[in-house]
């Protein structure tokens, strides 16, 4: 089953304006997406001091930003 996440297949459509990535066009976008909000989430409910918890959720959501970079369909750059 590893073997569907190595493949060199884009997860991400490109955004149609703007720069990043978009919306998923395969399961293992939609996957990685959700684990990463299910990870925000779980930093926010499990670590109670503020300061810490802004620290952390701040971590966890820019930590995967090369994945979904490179997992991006045409990759990222600014589009009008």
């Amino acid at each position: 089953m590893l073997h569907l996440f190595l493949d060199k297949k884009p997860w991400f459509a490109p955004k149609k304006m703007g720069y990043g990535a978009g919306l998923p066009i395969a399961w293992q976008g939609w996957v990685f997406l959700l684990l990463h909000i299910m990870l925000i989430i779980g930093v926010v409910i499990a670590i109670k001091n503020p300061i810490v918890q802004v620290i952390l959720v701040f971590v966890v959501a820019l930590a995967p930003l090369p994945i979904y970079k490179a997992r991006t369909d045409g990759g990222w750059k600014w589009r009008s």
